[in-house]
C-alpha cells in the first residue's frame, strides 16, 4: 500500500542517518570542492533518504508543512546527524511545490 503525503513527511523527517558522514570543502586548483565522504552504512542511509525525498509527494502536502512556492527541504546538523567535524547539510527539493518551478532557489544566488 501505498504510503500518503503526511505518512512520507514522517518517515522522512524521523528516520536517522546512521553510520558516518563527513562534509567538507578545501580549494582546489579550478575553484571550491565540497567532499562527502561516508562509510558504507552513513552513505547508504544517506541514500536511502534522498530516495524518500525523491519520491516525496510534495504537491499533497498542506501550506503548513510546505508553502507553495518552495521544495520540501531537510536540515541535517553537524553532532546531531553528522560527524561533529563535518558541515551542516541542507537536502532539498530543487522543484517547487505548486509548479515545479526551480527559479524560487536559483533566485538565492542570483548577483
Amino acid at each position: 500500500m501505498a504510503q500518503n503525503s503526511n505518512e512520507q513527511l514522517k518517515q522522512l523527517r524521523d528516520s536517522d542517518l546512521r553510520g558516518e558522514i563527513l562534509i567538507r570543502d578545501y580549494e582546489g586548483k579550478d575553484g571550491r570542492v565540497v567532499c562527502l565522504y561516508g562509510d558504507p552504512e552513513g552513505l547508504r542511509t544517506l541514500a536511502e533518504k534522498l530516495i524518500q525525498l525523491a519520491d516525496l509527494e510534495q504537491q499533497q502536502l498542506p501550506a503548513a508543512s510546505l508553502p507553495d512556492s518552495e521544495g520540501f527541504h531537510l536540515h541535517l546538523k553537524k553532532d546531531t546527524h553528522l560527524d561533529p567535524l563535518s558541515y551542516d547539510l541542507d537536502l532539498g527539493r530543487l522543484d517547487a511545490k505548486a509548479d515545479q518551478s526551480t527559479d524560487w532557489f536559483k533566485r538565492d544566488f542570483e548577483n
